[in-house]
């Protein structure tokens, strides 16, 4: 795992980084941004690029980077939303701003029409409604280990997180494909097409007002209904048998009544779950995980829902914006539907 600290002068450089942006825009979802994100992004300290590009190379790593040290005022920032579609962005442009920056140095934002209204930065919190669930706003229960957004060919390759609030130092858990012994594993029904992998609750949970700045939701609805009803089947591990790539979200996959290939999907969790990492986040922090590489997770944790709870901001990274072209409304829009 890579980890990098923050010296107090690259504090300084990318507190000076975001005072611009932050006087040049409003918000991490305006066209503006998105298109100036990258030249900013070569703006941040010239060690964190570096970690990045390492990250974004190295195909056959571990894939998981953690930046820490970029200092968080609680009080600034509020209390954690209540909701995931509470957002404040004048008071938290400059964290949704870094872990923006820091995303671009993997490639380029994008996100779906069907959750969380589109936004580019998305709130993980626990919601009460939500606990037991499997989704980033549970809490009572072990967020089992997954990828982002299985179900789609147009996945993300890498998922960045970066930590408002963490009280309990609660860990986000990884785990890489690196550290497998693949000979234990069954690679021949692993690399089958044999599992049926379906969109999460996530992606169908609305809002309390209708957002008309995702005007795309009701098609994207559509189309994740589609996806239930008539599910994509893939392969769980894929690429090079040596050093393959993970698709993987038990909560919503199943090897459609195949045995043989059920066993091989429960044995690889239980092979992932024997090099489970803690990542314990503190407020400033990111961690950035390659999405083919490795798989991810939470401890369970007592929510109290009064404010002071785990908070963290998330968005999704692809290499190759031009691969979801058809399901995007232009070239500039980065929705998914």
């Amino acid at each position: 795992m890579l980890e990098l600290t923050l010296s107090s002068q690259e504090v300084t450089q990318i507190q000076n980084l975001l005072s611009a942006v932050k006087a040049e825009f409003t918000s991490v979802d305006s066209p503006e941004f998105l298109m100036q994100a990258t030249p900013l992004s070569h703006e941040l300290p010239k060690r964190l690029r570096v970690a990045m590009n390492d990250l974004r190379l190295k195909d056959d790593g571990h894939g998981i980077a953690v930046i820490r040290g970029f200092p968080v005022d609680g009080t600034k920032i509020g209390p954690t939303p209540a909701k995931w579609d509470q957002r404040s962005p004048e008071r938290t442009l400059e964290q949704e701003a870094l872990l923006a920056l820091c995303g671009t140095l993997l490639g380029d934002l994008v996100t779906w029409a069907s959750e969380q209204d589109g936004y580019i930065v998305h709130n993980v919190l626990p919601m009460k409604e939500w606990e037991d669930s499997q989704l980033g706003w549970g809490s009572a229960v072990e967020n089992i280990f997954h990828v982002e957004d299985a179900f789609s060919p147009y996945s993300p390759n890498y998922l960045g997180l970066f930590c408002m609030r963490n009280p309990d130092a609660t860990a986000t858990n990884v785990s890489s494909v690196a550290d497998l012994d693949l000979a234990q594993l069954d690679l021949d029904s692993l690399f089958g097409k044999n599992y049926y992998v379906r969109p999460d609750d996530a992606h169908l949970a609305t809002g309390d007002e209708k957002n008309s700045y995702n005007a795309s939701r009701s098609d994207a609805l559509s189309q994740r209904e589609e996806e239930i009803n008539s599910p994509l089947k893939t392969s769980i591990l894929s690429a090079d048998r040596g050093a393959p790539y993970i698709c993987l979200d038990p909560p919503y996959m199943d090897a459609g009544g195949n045995e043989k290939a059920q066993k091989a999907m429960d044995e690889l969790l239980v092979a992932l779950n024997a090099n489970k990492h803690g990542v314990r986040l503190a407020p400033g922090d990111m961690v950035f995980i390659d999405n083919n590489r490795a798989v991810h997770g939470r401890e369970p944790f007592k929510a109290k829902y009064d404010g002071t709870d785990r908070w963290l901001k998330r968005v999704k990274v692809t290499h190759d914006l031009r691969k979801s072209r058809a399901q995007r409304s232009s070239a500039t829009c980065r929705k998914i539907v």
